[in-house]
């Protein structure tokens, strides 16, 4: 009795130790099996987050070089329509230092007289016999041609530069934003590296508590096996043996009884003979 109750509180508790380490490793698989598929996860985007870097580092050097041509675009269609300016000024002043410096008048030419059939032509007009004037009718119109188109080119120049200036505010705005992006994906690169650092501590902290649990279960399985043979004679035989120590008991009451002078009927020859038939 004694060894079958040893035997079933060893296996009982052995048992419930298995099952308890054996509930432990699959939670500290799980645990691998969780982080290891996070980390995968992590460095997928951690890859997309690098390409698109890569990318708006492309696009920073493109712009950059788009903003180079734009730039000594500009200023080489400055720097011409600047001299044109100056050309243009330097002709009107010369046309009219010209007309100032000859003293010459703006009066128009005089129409020639007009000669009727048959009649003598007048005499000519008075301002045929003075000095000749100059064109200054011509004058006065180039001038002011020149005057227009010298606005035109400045005009041209301003609308130029204040291109340019939006040029180089939307170029500063898309340099700005692109570097910000950049920044947010490093930060989170960052982030994902420190989290699958944590996930890579997991993993090895559960590898060892699963090596751990499973070295005590492989040691709990070992003592329920070197039991077993024991345990399992005692647990098979305890009713067969218990039986017959009771039938055995029951024959030496029998025997003693007898010798104080007892008896006994006649046993049924077919009835099987049971455990306290001596009392």
């Amino acid at each position: 009795m004694r060894k079958k109750e040893e035997c079933e509180s060893l296996r009982e508790e052995k048992t419930a130790s298995a099952r308890e380490l054996s509930i432990n490793i699959d939670d500290f698989t799980d645990v691998m099996t969780e982080n290891k598929a996070r980390i995968a996860e992590l460095q997928g985007l951690i890859e997309v987050k690098k390409e698109e870097n890569i990318q708006m580092e492309k696009d920073l050097e493109e712009a950059k070089r788009t903003r180079e041509d734009e730039k000594a675009a500009y200023e080489a269609a400055k720097a011409d329509d600047e001299a044109a300016a100056e050309l243009i000024m330097k002709a009107k002043e010369t046309l009219a230092n010209f007309y100032k410096d000859n003293g010459l008048a703006l009066a128009q030419f005089a129409q020639p007289p007009t000669v009727e059939a048959g009649k003598a032509p007048p005499p000519p007009p008075k301002t045929w016999d003075e000095p000749y004037g100059g064109a200054k009718g011509e004058s006065t119109g180039i001038q002011a041609i020149l005057g227009m188109i010298h606005e035109d080119v400045l005009a041209d120049i301003e609308k130029a530069t204040k291109a340019e200036e939006k040029a180089i505010a939307e170029y500063e705005a898309f340099v700005k934003d692109t570097k910000e992006s950049i920044a947010a994906n490093n930060k989170a690169i960052e982030d994902m590296e420190g989290e699958i650092a944590e996930c890579e501590e997991k993993i090895t902290t559960a590898t060892e508590e699963r090596a751990s649990a499973k070295g005590e279960l492989d040691s709990v399985m070992e003592e329920i096996k070197v039991a077993e043979p024991g345990c399992d004679f005692a647990t098979i035989n305890f009713p067969v043996r218990k039986k017959n120590r009771q039938m055995e008991i029951d024959g030496l009451l029998k025997a003693k009884a007898i010798l104080q002078g007892g008896s006994f009927d006649a046993p049924d020859p077919n009835r099987e003979i049971k455990p306290g038939d001596s009392l």
